[in-house]
């Protein structure tokens, strides 16, 4: 069924698995890493929220999930670190509030 059919409504259809003819036909791959980040496998072209495109070496790059990266959206490693624990290795402590 199509979008119109459905009103508009409802997610997009997904292609079945292979592709036609039982190919594998994906140009880009996106593995979602355990408690980590998203490699990206392929040629893509990455933009920011203003759609400037951002620099990409190669056909592979890894996306922050976690959204300690100081060098976003690209993953630093930030999500192997205990929590509080900066991207210079010094400790921030636990939050604090004002009253």
């Amino acid at each position: 069924m199509t979008a119109e059919e459905r009103g508009g409504a409802g997610p997009p259809e997904r292609p079945e698995p292979g592709g036609a003819g039982g190919r594998d036909e994906a140009l880009v791959t996106i593995k979602v890493r355990a408690g980590g980040p998203l490699k990206v496998t392929g040629p893509v072209r990455l933009v920011d929220h203003e759609g400037r495109p951002l620099r990409v070496r190669g056909d592979d790059l890894v996306l922050c999930r976690c959204g300690r990266s100081a060098d976003k959206p690209f993953c630093d490693g930030s999500h192997r670190r205990p929590p509080g624990i900066d991207a210079t290795g010094d400790d921030q402590g636990p939050a604090s509030s004002s009253a």
